[in-house]
Order: C-alpha cells, then sequence, then structure tokens
C-alpha cells in the first residue's frame, strides 16, 4: 500500500497527474476518499479503491507510449492564413464570412487561434443538439451574462448586447444549425451591425442556400467566401516536420498514406511514433505503412 501510495504522489510531482480532484474524477471516486486512501486514514473497503488506483496508474503508464503529442496551431500554412484573413475581414468589414472544407483541414484550430489572438471575437461550436433558443442562450452567455426567457427575448437581449460593438460571431460547425437558427442569426447580424463567420463542412454552402430560396436574405449577404482545398505538398512537410525530424522518404511516405489530409497525418505520425517506439526502432516507411492499414478507408 506504501508503494502504490508513494508511485501516485511521485506521478504529482512529476506533473503527470494535474490533481488529486481531477485524478477522483477519472477513478470514479470522491476527492475526499481518495485523499484519506493517500494519507493512511481511509476507512472505507482499501483494496477495492487501491485497485483503481492501480489501474489509473497503469492507464498514465499506457498513455506516455502511446506518445500522443497535442495538435498544434502552425502560423504560415496556405490554408490556416486564408481562414483567417476570412475572419479578419468579417470583423473589419462586419459582414457574413463563410468558410467550408472537409473535416480535419484546420478550420477549427484556426478559428480558436483568431479568438485568443482578438478577445473582443465570440465562438461558438455547435453541434446537433442546438436549435434556435439554445443558441441564442450561449451568445448571451458569450455576451457575460445568462439568457432567460422565451426565443424573442433572448434575440432582444443579444441585439442590444452587441449592438454598436463592431465585434464579430464565429459559428464553428455551423452545418448542424437548422433554418430558424440561421435567419435569428441573420437577423442579429443585419440589426447589431456585427460580424459573423460560418464555418463548417461544404454541405453548409448548401444549407445556406436551402430549398426555393428560403435563405436568400443569408445567401446575398454573404460578404467573403472561401471553400477550402487540401493543403499543398510544402505545408504537410511543414506539418510532419513540427512532430517528427523527417525526411523525403518519410515525407513521401506520410503525404501518401495520409491522403493529404492533416487530421489523418496527425493520427498517422502519432500511430507510427508508437510503433516506432514500442519496436525500438526510428520511424521508416514501412512503419507508416503499417500505421496506415490501422486507419478507416
Amino acid at each position: 500500500m506504501n508503494n502504490v501510495i508513494e508511485q501516485f504522489n511521485n506521478l504529482i510531482l512529476e506533473k503527470k497527474i494535474k490533481s488529486i480532484n481531477n485524478a477522483a474524477k477519472a477513478m470514479d471516486v470522491s476527492s475526499s476518499s481518495l485523499s484519506q486512501y493517500l494519507n493512511g486514514k481511509y476507512g472505507g473497503d482499501s483494496v477495492k479503491i487501491e485497485a483503481k488506483v492501480l489501474s489509473f496508474m497503469q492507464l498514465i503508464k499506457e498513455r506516455e507510449l502511446n506518445c500522443d503529442d497535442e495538435i498544434s496551431f502552425i502560423e504560415g500554412l496556405k490554408n490556416t492564413q486564408m481562414i483567417l484573413d476570412v475572419v479578419r475581414l468579417a470583423h473589419i468589414r462586419k459582414t457574413i464570412g463563410l468558410i467550408t472544407g472537409r473535416a480535419g483541414f484546420g478550420k477549427t484550430l484556426a478559428l480558436k487561434n483568431y479568438c485568443r489572438k482578438n478577445p473582443d471575437a465570440i465562438y461558438i461550436e455547435v453541434d446537433n443538439a442546438f436549435n434556435a433558443k439554445e443558441l441564442m442562450k450561449e451568445i448571451n452567455a458569450k455576451c457575460g451574462f445568462y439568457g432567460v426567457g422565451q426565443l424573442n427575448k433572448l434575440k432582444n437581449q443579444v441585439i442590444e448586447k452587441l449592438a454598436g460593438t463592431g465585434r464579430v460571431i464565429i459559428i464553428d460547425q455551423a452545418e448542424y444549425l437548422n433554418d430558424r437558427a440561421l435567419d435569428l442569426l441573420r437577423t442579429v447580424y443585419d440589426r447589431a451591425n456585427v460580424g459573423l463567420v460560418l464555418s463548417g463542412l461544404p454541405v453548409l454552402l448548401s444549407n445556406i442556400k436551402g430549398t426555393n430560396g428560403i435563405h436568400e436574405q443569408v445567401y446575398t449577404r454573404i460578404g467573403v467566401a472561401l471553400q477550402l482545398e487540401p493543403p499543398s505538398v510544402e505545408d504537410l512537410k511543414k506539418l510532419i516536420g513540427t512532430y517528427i525530424k523527417s525526411s523525403i522518404e518519410l515525407d513521401s511516405a506520410f503525404i501518401t498514406e495520409s491522403r493529404r489530409n492533416p487530421r489523418v497525418l496527425y493520427i498517422l505520425i502519432r500511430e507510427s511514433k508508437r510503433i516506432a517506439k514500442n519496436k525500438g526502432i526510428p520511424i521508416n516507411p514501412d512503419i507508416v505503412r503499417v500505421a496506415s492499414r490501422q486507419l478507416v478507408r
């Protein structure tokens, strides 16, 4: 028991465990129970909680072996810069910007980076649970207060809060928005006179065009649009070099096997690093191809 506690405390000192609270949540035990166990004062089933501690520490060790680098935002990539340019123009001109592209092309990373550098930007990532009311409540919350009441009241609160501010609202995964939510965003855009950016999968463009001209008032207000293409070979090489020491052979293998999708490339690099580490050898093109067979085709 003392050895287990010592190992756990060492992982905290090495910052591999952020806090006792986080660890307790991951183990599905209370923070007080875990603290008592670590101090040798736990009065409950110590065998049961020790098993959870051991399992949690083993998971941490295995995650280290899996080489999970965070996906980095990389300055200077062509697609990234074009996304930032569209958002900036929408912000400056107080117009509607539209960004569409396949999943994994770096839209979200670029949008979040813009918001970090421009704190007045409002970023909202929607999903299929967002109806018009949830969207207005979320924008209210991003404006600094808790919106309550009927949909029309929430809409008017947003407009009142944003009018004259010149801010920009960025909606990520906007293909999930229904017709009513899209039209309310257009109303907020018109009456508050702010910028609006809609970003999502290629189907977003069809959604905005709508059926029988239902969203013509949105579509005709788009002031700047971008349809992302697969990244260039030069940009892919730059991405590879961010995570590993690349070479001509490795670059070629990664670019071919990733199908020029940055997110797939990241996953492929991560898995190649894991396989190479487990084998105790450097990454080579054969390992890249082995890692590629684990991906969905």
